[in-house]
């Protein structure tokens, strides 16, 4: 089932799987209330709704809505048994987090969000740095970070990138089952697809990496035939990330 748009006002709603009427229509009420408060007209709200018969029956339903405000941004996303329940504990969140926006506006301008920076998990981020331009002999691996490669459509990881504000993201795609990579913005957006990765060790995208002067590469680890990506960290290091 692709995913259809439910326009509301300033609100658009996008649904996957088996997602009714019922569920659209609870998720707007809801969202509405969230909104009414803040006494302005000048938002706009992207959510998205999915349903899907998982082995984890608990988190089966899953709900992601992002309100953009006076150049703020606050995200979210829940996951339950059913999407009524995953509703509610969004609105909590939501809540929570505007309630955490006005205390640091009432402190002082000190404390509010950066211009033009999204939230991740809904903290607010610090500045991101310039890469420090550290000669190559100096350069050394010092973060290797192994994860369980979340299984998505390219809708459903463009939203948890979109959500986590990551340069680049590292999924597994549904629908070929193959590592997969997503990065640039809008037009610009590249999937790249393991098919047509290049093969190294993790020496050789190192190597790879430092020839290209990119902030990372994309590669079929030829110790574990899976996707990799080896990136420059803003310290002038290097970073590895491998699907475990």
């Amino acid at each position: 089932m692709t995913a259809r748009p439910e326009v509301a006002g300033a609100t658009r709603i996008e649904t996957k799987g088996g997602v009714g009427d019922q569920d659209i229509d609870y998720l707007r009420r809801k969202l509405d209330k969230v909104t009414h408060a803040l006494h302005d007209d000048r938002f706009e709200v992207d959510a998205f709704l999915s349903l899907h018969e998982t082995h984890d029956d608990a988190h089966q339903a899953r709900v992601q809505a992002s309100l953009e405000f006076h150049q703020d941004v606050v995200r979210a996303e829940t996951r339950a048994a059913t999407i009524p329940e995953a509703v509610d504990l969004l609105e909590e969140r939501l809540r929570r987090q505007l309630e955490q926006r006005n205390d640091r506006k009432r402190q002082g301008r000190r404390a509010r969000a950066p211009k033009g920076r999204g939230w991740r998990h809904g903290n607010e981020p610090s500045d991101r740095k310039p890469y420090f331009n550290r000669p190559p002999e100096e350069r050394t691996l010092v973060a290797h970070k192994t994860f369980a490669t979340p299984e998505a459509t390219l809708d459903e990881a463009r939203w948890d990138r979109y959500l986590l504000d990551y340069d680049f993201y590292l999924f597994l795609d549904a629908a070929s089952g193959s590592d997969t990579v997503l990065w640039g913005e809008d037009k610009a957006e590249q999937v790249l697809r393991l098919e047509d990765a290049p093969e190294f060790d993790v020496k050789g995208a190192i190597g790879w990496l430092d020839a290209l002067h990119e902030p990372f590469v994309f590669f079929r680890d030829s110790t574990t035939n899976r996707g990799a990506v080896v990136y420059r960290r803003y310290d002038g290091h290097y970073g590895l990330l491998t699907p475990r």
